[in-house]
């Protein structure tokens, strides 16, 4: 793997990492909100049943059903009722626990309200949530100054938005940070095995020119040979991965797509591939003989296929029984 691709794993990481934390960020940060507005919400519904069970009174400890309220909890509560008969009349507005509105504005407050929540069963109006309730001689709506409770819930959505931002920074920072030490290591390598292949290279191209030179150079003293024509050959298959491991050593991506495919003479390239390999065989005391049909062609690259079939002579060479036949 090349520092290249490692850089980019890395950063493939990072984009992991940052991401799955950001789901249990705004998990975390989801279920403390919901959590706080759900115990405002059913404080409120409590604090107004309370009041609608004390006929639109101050509530007391009994009216809460044995329920935790602090009676002194009951002198800080601002709130406002209209009670109605049963044809829906408007039959007294109590504002004796509130002084910043009067009742018309509370009538005026009553008619534009909208229909109550259907996952908490309470309307909002500004500061004010209110609830609409049975009474003896009709209904009740009943107003609750929430502002101090809103205040807060506002408070602890903007503190936890804040703090999960900075624990996404913290994160990027720390796993950008300890990510850039984990791969050094594996950068450091891949440096050293990219250096190690492009020295490599340059080191081979000397034999193989000298060896290619020598070939030709008995060709033009002794004649072309079926053995010189295997030898230079092979010289241009070991030339060819030669070249292929420098690209490699570069960190360029080898051509893999429908670019590289050509109209390839099957027939010729498994012939010639076969040919190179009759003088190891000869040495090794093994008979090699090929019957490939005339006119095989296939959209393909020609060193790929090369490759496939030096690499299964070699292997039938290398485990073929003394003195065997490989077909």
């Amino acid at each position: 793997m090349t520092p290249k691709a490692i850089a980019k794993l890395r950063r493939t990481f990072i984009a992991i990492a940052m991401a799955s934390f950001f789901v249990v960020i705004v998990f975390m940060a989801a279920t403390t909100i919901a959590s706080n507005v759900r115990a405002m919400t059913n404080e409120a519904n409590r604090t107004i049943d309370a009041i609608i069970d004390a006929g639109g009174d101050t509530p007391r400890q009994d009216n809460f059903g044995g329920g935790p309220f602090h009676e002194e909890a009951s002198y800080g509560l601002r709130f406002f009722t209209i009670s109605f008969d049963d044809a829906g009349a408007v039959t007294n507005v109590d504002m004796s626990h509130v002084r910043s509105i009067t009742s018309d504005e509370a009538l005026e407050i009553a008619q534009i309200s909208a229909d109550p929540s259907f996952i908490t069963g309470l309307g909002r109006y500004n500061n004010y949530l209110y609830k609409e309730g049975a009474t003896a001689d009709g209904s009740m709506l009943v107003f609750l100054d929430c502002s101090i409770q809103l205040a807060s819930t506002r408070d602890v959505i903007v503190n936890t938005a804040l703090l999960s931002i900075a624990a996404l920074l913290v994160t990027f920072i720390s796993v950008f940070f300890f990510s850039k030490r984990a791969v050094r290591t594996e950068i450091e390598n891949a440096e050293r095995q990219q250096q190690f292949v492009t020295n490599a290279g340059h080191e081979l191209k000397t034999p193989i020119a000298v060896i290619r030179a020598n070939t030709e150079l008995t060709e033009m003293m002794s004649g072309e040979t079926e053995w010189t024509q295997s030898t230079i050959r092979q010289v241009d298959r070991l030339d060819g991965l030669v070249k292929d491991l420098m690209t490699i050593a570069r960190g360029v991506e080898q051509a893999s797509s429908g670019d590289s495919l050509s109209e390839v003479n099957v027939t010729k390239v498994i012939a010639d591939a076969v040919e190179s390999f009759k003088g190891p065989a000869l040495n090794k005391d093994l008979k090699l003989t090929s019957e490939i049909a005339d006119g095989i062609s296939l959209r393909s690259n020609d060193k790929v296929i090369e490759q496939l079939v030096c690499l299964l002579v070699d292997n039938a060479i290398k485990y073929c029984d003394a003195n065997g036949h490989i077909d």
